[in-house]
């Protein structure tokens, strides 16, 4: 973690984004589909909505209270030693795999992961549609008076951040207390991240399969895929120290296959081609500010 000042305030910053962005993905977004779109008029999507906000809550409260834990060890260096394993791992790469390798966490920026991840996804994920296969389905539901927007909002919202912070209490609290273990015994080394990139992924990946086999049981995809998707997330997770490529290849995949069920394949490519415009569009006025204000790099 950032030692001086100003680390310790783009750390603040970092989450301060961190939780905006969640409660907008999780909350606001669904709650858009259910009252503007009909999505309440639905019992069944308005039940599975009402499930995860309630499957949520406790992991989000576990959330506030590590940023919290580690707000006071800035402030209260001494109680590292007892509670360095507490903390929420929205963008570390100390503890990632490529943390071995500096210039390679210098080039794999949030910034440019996020937006590789945002280029790349629903690409992958529109041929997914016009290939028909998914990594994770999205269980069937019978359209009522809710609009075709609705559907898709609901199967990507708030299923795939519900189960992001899931995972990302449960992983945080995993690798955490595997670093602070090793650290405290003076013997952190290459061997650290060999171990992580050996053990969590395929520990995520079996809790992501036995979390959606108990979930959706039949509905689900084949279990294989929901392995191998799981697989994919841990894997992100300890080699670049955040979740949130994975959450986007979540959202995407939901996305994408609720508009499979709802369109022909030519207009789901044209909607992909619109939103790519949009993105490159986005992106150079990004870099533009972020050169010309910020002094850092376009990309």
């Amino acid at each position: 973690m950032p030692k001086n000042s100003n680390g310790k305030y783009s750390e603040i910053l970092e989450n301060t984004i961190a939780i905006v962005f969640l409660f907008f993905m999780n909350v606001i977004f669904p709650s858009i589909a259910l009252y503007l779109f009909g999505g309440v008029t639905d019992p069944e999507r308005a039940g599975v909505s009402m499930w995860y906000f309630a499957s949520v809550s406790l992991p989000a409260i576990v959330v506030l209270l590590f940023l919290l834990i580690e707000f006071i060890k800035t402030q209260q260096p001494a109680i590292k030693k007892s509670l360095g394993w507490a903390g929420i791992i929205f963008y570390d790469p100390e503890i990632s795999f490529s943390g071995l390798f500096p210039s390679v966490t210098k080039f794999f920026t949030l910034y440019r992961l996020t937006i590789f991840s945002l280029f790349i996804f629903p690409i992958l994920f529109m041929f997914s549609s016009i290939t028909n296969t998914f990594f994770v389905g999205v269980p069937g539901m019978v359209a009522q008076q809710i609009t075709e927007t609705g559907q898709v909002m609901l199967s990507a919202e708030p299923t795939a951040s519900s189960e992001t912070i899931l995972f990302l209490v449960l992983f945080s609290i995993s690798i955490n207390f595997f670093f602070w273990l090793w650290k405290d015994r003076r013997v952190i080394s290459k061997t650290f991240y060999y171990v992580q990139l050996a053990l969590q992924p395929l520990l995520f990946a079996v809790i992501w399969m036995l979390f959606h086999s108990a979930r959706y049981g039949t509905q689900e995809v084949a279990l294989q895929s929901t392995l191998i998707f799981g697989l994919m997330g841990g894997l992100t997770l300890v080699t670049f120290g955040t979740l949130l490529l994975w959450y986007i290849a979540h959202f995407f995949n939901n996305f994408y296959y609720t508009l499979n069920v709802l369109l022909p394949n030519d207009i789901i490519i044209l909607l992909t081609v619109g939103y790519l415009v949009l993105l490159v569009f986005w992106v150079v006025i990004a870099g533009y500010v972020r050169k010309q204000y910020f002094h850092k790099s376009f990309i």
